[in-house]
């Protein structure tokens, strides 16, 4: 993942239907997603991209 506080980021996906990030991705409640705050990131435009990227090609990941 690029464009986070930390160089190097990993995701991992499992059985094609579990993704496990770092800390750019996180969840403050059940059911959503946000990132870090903007002042953390590198570059917002390029850290959405590079989480977006992740999901290519993933029909059977619910929305």
């Amino acid at each position: 993942m690029q464009c986070s506080k930390t160089p190097g980021e990993l995701a991992l996906l499992l059985e094609e239907t579990t993704l496990i990030t770092g800390n750019l991705v996180r969840s403050r409640s059940a059911g959503s997603l946000t990132l870090l705050p903007d002042e953390k990131l590198l570059n917002r435009a390029e850290a959405i991209a590079s989480v977006r990227s992740l999901g290519e090609g993933r029909s059977s990941w619910r929305s």
